[in-house]
């Protein structure tokens, strides 16, 4: 159905940005945006979030009049967004604190007096909480010229997430100060918790919720075993496979992207170059520019690199050291193959590195116990899907994201679906009959993970003080190994149990299982 706007939408989109179509949900969000509703919009690396905010900044014709405030975490991302629109020709401005006072102060003036205000406007979630920024914005939303708030990796927002950042969870300011302002949530990955997370802390409880398939087809997922710091494999990998060609190899710290990248150079004529928090703006800004134009070919970085970065001829993505959640992994793989041609994502496991990480989470002084707790979880299903060499690698992110995909359609593109193996099919309709009828009253609050060990009759301490060791599911699945995850996961895509989601401390949300309806059929079957 076509809106008052259209017209002007879809000629905005062909003569200003260059693109002749949408992708999907681009202009479902367009229009909800225009109308003035909030918007949760959940689309893939690769997927066009950013034109889901900017077009909407530059139309005359929607319910919402003024500037868009775009808050976003990285100030290299808003760079690149801002010098992209200009060269459209499009009016934009940018906050942030390497900038000089006195431009600051101008660029303050124009929001505050000019007539000629920009059309979109790229803070820090840290700039939002500023007085002098608060009194701007508050002169804007008195006069009817704040159009929407659009929060890009909105994900920060959420403990739960990957990212997460304390400045972002203060934005729930955005609705009390300015509750008449759209605001618009954007994000390449989130599970349901953190879905619900976001939407409570943003309180937007009532918007529009889109997303789209997390799969990939391009990609190929593939775990191998890590001997030493895997530099040998690696070398291997890229002059066999990619020489020659762009890349992205992740490392868990400073040191580890500094070697690595030192090595590549240095011992087998690698062009790599290292990336972290560590170096100065100038230095990034740099090294970004020599990836981007292909004078450099393998960046080496901690994670924080890429975010946002668009640039279509990844052939490859390497973890050099263990992602500390799905979210993570599937948001830094995502960079790879952006173009839709074949690309590799290869992640090098020893359990040691896991240790380390758990030892890591576990020491964090500053952390809250349900942080810590998300944090172990989410590595712990890393663990877990390294582990796993029968499941098909696409199934089992896709799973983690509450999508259900048939490993037919992965058409060997993961190391599992292609080393095949000898397949033995087991039917776990009693055991599985078992787990759902002895499911306590939801007063247990019992997550995935407990409930695995639960099953598996674990005797980590805090199964003995929430007393769940006295449950009549405890220990019930001794002799399954580690076919007890693959069992529970099944009976979560088979629907014989399901999550709920309860707010816990300070407005977080935290997912629990609850037991379905069983029929006296067959439960299900596994290979």
């Amino acid at each position: 159905m076509e809106t008052p706007w259209y017209s002007e939408v879809q000629k905005k989109l062909l003569h200003v940005f260059k693109v002749e179509s949408f992708r999907r949900n681009q202009l479902e969000a367009i229009n909800a945006t225009l109308d003035g509703q909030d918007v949760f919009l959940l689309m893939p690396t690769g997927g066009g979030k950013s034109l889901c905010f900017q077009l909407p900044a530059i139309c005359e014709t929607g319910r919402t009049k003024g500037v868009t405030v775009v808050i976003g975490p990285l100030i290299s991302l808003m760079d690149d967004q801002v010098q992209a629109l200009r060269e459209k020709g499009i009016d934009v401005e940018a906050l942030n604190k390497d900038m000089p006072a006195e431009k600051s102060r101008e660029i303050r003036q124009r929001l505050r007096h000019s007539s000629n205000k920009p059309k979109l406007l790229y803070v820090t979630p840290e700039r939002i909480q500023l007085d002098d920024m608060n009194e701007t914005l508050g002169l804007l939303y008195r006069q009817g010229l704040l159009a929407r708030f659009a929060v890009d990796e909105v994900h920060c927002i959420s403990e739960w997430g990957r990212d997460f950042r304390d400045a972002y969870k203060a934005l729930d300011v955005l609705r009390k100060n300015f509750p008449k302002v759209p605001i618009m949530a954007l994000t390449g990955t989130a599970t349901k918790r953190v879905v619900n997370d976001i939407v409570t802390r943003l309180k937007i409880e009532g918007c529009l919720q889109l997303r789209q398939s997390f799969n990939r087809r391009n990609l190929n997922y593939m775990v191998e075993a890590k001997v030493g710091r895997g530099l040998a494999k690696i070398v291997e990998f890229i002059n066999s496979k990619h020489h020659g060609k762009t890349g992205i190899i992740y490392c868990r710290s400073r040191i580890d992207c500094e070697q690595v990248a030192g090595e590549l150079c240095d011992q087998h004529r690698i062009p790599a170059k290292y990336f972290h928090a560590g170096l100065d703006r100038e230095t990034k800004t740099q090294i970004l520019q020599d990836w981007q134009s292909g004078a450099c070919k393998v960046v080496v970085a901690t994670t924080a690199f890429g975010m946002g970065i668009d640039k279509a001829d990844v052939r490859f993505v390497i973890h050099q050291c263990l992602p500390r959640s799905l979210e993570g992994y599937y948001q830094e793989t995502g960079r790879a193959g952006r173009d839709g041609k074949p690309a590799d994502c290869v992640l090098y496991y020893n359990y040691g590195d896991a240790q380390s990480l758990f030892r890591l989470i576990r020491n964090e002084d500053t952390t809250s116990a349900e942080s810590k707790e998300a944090s172990e979880d989410g590595l712990r299903r890393v663990v877990q899907f390294c582990q796993n060499v029968i499941d098909c690698r696409r199934e089992q992110v896709l799973a983690y994201f509450d999508e259900k995909f048939d490993p037919r359609d992965c058409n060997e593109q993961c190391d599992n679906c292609r080393n095949g193996g000898s397949v033995q099919v087991q039917d776990v309709t009693e055991i599985t009959k078992m787990i759902v009828s002895r499911m306590p009253n939801d007063e247990y609050r019992i997550t995935r993970n407990q409930l695995v060990d639960i099953v598996r009759g674990s005797q980590k301490k805090d199964l003995r003080e929430k007393g769940f060791d006295q449950l009549s599911l405890f220990g019930i699945c001794k002799d399954k190994g580690e076919n007890v995850e693959r069992i529970i996961d099944l009976m979560l895509s088979e629907q014989y149990l399901a999550t709920r989601s309860i707010q816990c401390h300070q407005a977080w949300t935290k997912e629990y299982l609850k037991r379905l309806l069983i029929s006296c059929g067959e439960a299900g079957s596994f290979s």
